[in-house]
Protein backbone atom coordinates (compact mmCIF):
# COMPACT_ATOMS: atom_id res chain seq x y z
CA UNK A 1 0.00 0.00 0.00
CA UNK A 2 1.27 3.46 -0.87
CA UNK A 3 0.33 6.49 1.72
CA UNK A 4 2.07 10.07 0.45
CA UNK A 5 1.45 13.41 2.15
CA UNK A 6 2.63 16.75 3.05
CA UNK A 7 2.49 19.02 5.60
CA UNK A 8 3.56 22.49 6.92
CA UNK A 9 5.80 22.42 10.24
CA UNK A 10 6.67 25.48 12.38
CA UNK A 11 10.15 24.58 12.34
CA UNK A 12 13.01 24.75 10.66
CA UNK A 13 14.05 21.93 8.34
CA UNK A 14 17.31 21.73 10.41
CA UNK A 15 14.83 20.76 13.87
CA UNK A 16 12.50 18.61 11.22
CA UNK A 17 15.88 16.81 9.76
CA UNK A 18 16.85 16.39 13.69
CA UNK A 19 13.89 14.87 14.65
CA UNK A 20 13.32 12.43 11.60
CA UNK A 21 16.79 11.43 11.58
CA UNK A 22 16.88 10.23 14.98
CA UNK A 23 14.98 6.86 15.47
CA UNK A 24 14.23 8.16 19.44
CA UNK A 25 12.68 11.36 18.57
CA UNK A 26 10.60 9.71 16.29
CA UNK A 27 9.49 7.38 19.02
CA UNK A 28 8.60 9.88 21.06
CA UNK A 29 5.85 11.08 18.23
CA UNK A 30 4.24 7.65 17.57
CA UNK A 31 0.72 7.61 18.84
CA UNK A 32 -0.01 4.71 21.76
CA UNK A 33 3.82 4.25 22.38
CA UNK A 34 4.39 2.75 25.71
CA UNK A 35 7.92 2.33 26.01
CA UNK A 36 11.48 2.18 23.71
CA UNK A 37 14.80 1.51 24.04
CA UNK A 38 17.76 1.88 21.67
CA UNK A 39 18.18 -1.23 19.39
CA UNK A 40 21.73 -0.80 17.80
CA UNK A 41 21.28 2.13 15.26
CA UNK A 42 17.49 2.27 16.00
CA UNK A 43 15.00 1.72 18.15
CA UNK A 44 12.32 -0.86 19.68
CA UNK A 45 9.00 0.21 21.10
CA UNK A 46 6.26 -1.10 22.52
CA UNK A 47 2.70 0.64 21.01
CA UNK A 48 -0.24 0.25 22.04
CA UNK A 49 -3.05 0.07 18.88
CA UNK A 50 -6.71 0.26 18.80
CA UNK A 51 -8.20 0.68 15.27
CA UNK A 52 -11.69 -1.56 14.27
CA UNK A 53 -10.88 -5.27 15.96
CA UNK A 54 -6.96 -5.18 16.00
CA UNK A 55 -6.38 -4.04 19.48
CA UNK A 56 -2.96 -4.53 21.15
CA UNK A 57 0.50 -4.34 22.54
CA UNK A 58 2.82 -4.17 18.92
CA UNK A 59 6.35 -4.95 18.99
CA UNK A 60 8.00 -2.11 16.39
CA UNK A 61 11.50 -1.62 15.89
CA UNK A 62 12.47 1.41 13.34
CA UNK A 63 15.61 3.39 12.30
CA UNK A 64 16.58 5.97 10.32
CA UNK A 65 18.74 5.39 6.52
CA UNK A 66 19.78 7.17 3.31
CA UNK A 67 20.16 10.44 5.38
CA UNK A 68 20.59 13.06 3.40
CA UNK A 69 21.93 16.27 5.54
CA UNK A 70 18.99 18.69 6.20
CA UNK A 71 16.58 17.81 3.19
CA UNK A 72 16.30 13.28 3.39
CA UNK A 73 15.48 11.02 5.68
CA UNK A 74 14.03 7.36 5.06
CA UNK A 75 12.34 5.59 8.04
CA UNK A 76 12.45 2.02 7.75
CA UNK A 77 10.49 -0.40 10.48
CA UNK A 78 8.93 -3.65 10.81
CA UNK A 79 6.55 -5.11 13.85
CA UNK A 80 4.19 -7.62 14.97
CA UNK A 81 1.37 -7.84 17.78
CA UNK A 82 -2.32 -8.96 18.10
CA UNK A 83 -2.06 -11.19 14.69
CA UNK A 84 -0.81 -8.65 12.90
CA UNK A 85 2.82 -7.64 11.13
CA UNK A 86 3.58 -4.37 9.27
CA UNK A 87 6.61 -3.29 7.28
CA UNK A 88 7.08 -0.02 6.08
CA UNK A 89 9.53 2.17 4.34
CA UNK A 90 8.31 5.98 4.57
CA UNK A 91 10.28 8.26 2.84
CA UNK A 92 10.66 11.83 3.99
CA UNK A 93 11.69 15.00 1.45
CA UNK A 94 12.49 18.70 3.82
CA UNK A 95 12.18 21.64 1.82
CA UNK A 96 13.98 24.72 4.20
CA UNK A 97 11.25 27.83 3.95
CA UNK A 98 13.27 30.05 6.48
CA UNK A 99 11.88 29.79 9.65
CA UNK A 100 9.54 27.03 9.27
CA UNK A 101 9.71 24.35 6.45
CA UNK A 102 7.60 21.87 4.30
CA UNK A 103 7.51 18.06 4.67
CA UNK A 104 6.73 15.57 2.31
CA UNK A 105 6.53 11.84 2.56
CA UNK A 106 6.12 8.90 0.73
CA UNK A 107 5.23 5.53 2.45
CA UNK A 108 5.45 1.73 1.30
CA UNK A 109 3.38 -0.17 4.02
CA UNK A 110 2.75 -3.84 3.93
CA UNK A 111 0.61 -5.42 6.46
CA UNK A 112 -0.28 -9.21 7.11
CA UNK A 113 -2.01 -11.52 9.04
CA UNK A 114 -5.78 -10.73 10.74
CA UNK A 115 -5.31 -7.09 9.55
CA UNK A 116 -4.70 -8.10 6.09
CA UNK A 117 -8.41 -9.22 5.91
CA UNK A 118 -9.92 -6.03 6.94
CA UNK A 119 -9.93 -4.83 3.29
CA UNK A 120 -7.47 -2.30 1.91
CA UNK A 121 -9.40 0.56 2.23
CA UNK A 122 -10.33 0.24 5.89
CA UNK A 123 -6.22 -0.74 6.28
CA UNK A 124 -5.49 2.76 4.24
CA UNK A 125 -7.51 4.78 6.20
CA UNK A 126 -6.30 3.27 9.88
CA UNK A 127 -2.12 3.73 8.36
CA UNK A 128 -3.45 7.74 7.35
CA UNK A 129 -4.24 8.52 10.27
CA UNK A 130 -1.51 6.84 11.89
CA UNK A 131 0.95 8.81 10.31
CA UNK A 132 -1.31 12.09 10.54
CA UNK A 133 -1.13 12.01 13.93
CA UNK A 134 3.08 11.54 13.75
CA UNK A 135 2.79 14.62 11.53
CA UNK A 136 0.55 16.51 13.53
CA UNK A 137 2.60 15.59 16.91
CA UNK A 138 6.20 16.90 14.33
CA UNK A 139 4.00 20.61 13.56
CA UNK A 140 3.59 20.74 17.37
CA UNK A 141 7.59 20.48 18.17
CA UNK A 142 7.16 17.54 19.64
CA UNK A 143 10.33 15.29 19.71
Amino acid sequence: MKLQGSAELGMTAKKAYEILSDPEKIAKLVPGMQSYEKDGDGVKMSVMVGYSFIKGRFSVRIKSINKVEGTHVDVKGNGSGAGTSIDFLSKFDIKDKGTTSEISWDADVNVGGIAATMGSSMIKSAADKFISQIIDALKNGSG
